[in-house]
């Protein structure tokens, strides 16, 4: 029994780790998809926050946390996303959206931040009002 429950962690580590963004595709992405690159800010701004509110040993274990959602997590949950029709870019908006959502839950007590990110943490000109 061991040996299946190992073979079939292999095989899902093996799996998912294909579906993840390599760095150029994730700044292609960011760089062509204003939606997912005012997530991506929304994103670091609630790392902002959560850091203030937590201990160095509780951030330690968040970033961990982080590491194995961006790394399988995050790209399988918006393959599935793509998979049902969703443009790559909203696909991964959506999927980070919700990972706000879930830290602002989890350790601000609101899933709704306080406002739109402001455009300091990007290299874009153009605004983003809509």
């Amino acid at each position: 029994m061991r040996k299946i429950y190992l073979s079939v962690l292999l095989v899902l580590i093996l799996c998912t780790s294909a579906f993840a963004l390599s760095n150029e595709e994730y700044y292609q992405l960011r760089k062509s998809s204003r939606e997912f690159s005012r997530a991506e800010r929304m994103l670091t701004r609630v790392w902002r926050e959560v850091e203030e509110t937590i201990t160095e040993k509780e951030f330690a274990a968040l970033q961990e946390d982080q590491a194995l959602w961006v790394s399988s997590g995050r790209d399988v949950y918006a393959k599935r996303k793509m998979s049902e029709g969703v443009p790559q870019g909203k696909a991964y908006a959506d999927t980070t959206l919700e990972r706000v959502k879930f830290l602002r839950e989890k350790y601000l007590g609101s899933p709704v931040p306080d406002s739109e990110p402001d455009n300091s943490d990007s290299n874009e000109t153009e605004s983003e009002s809509e």
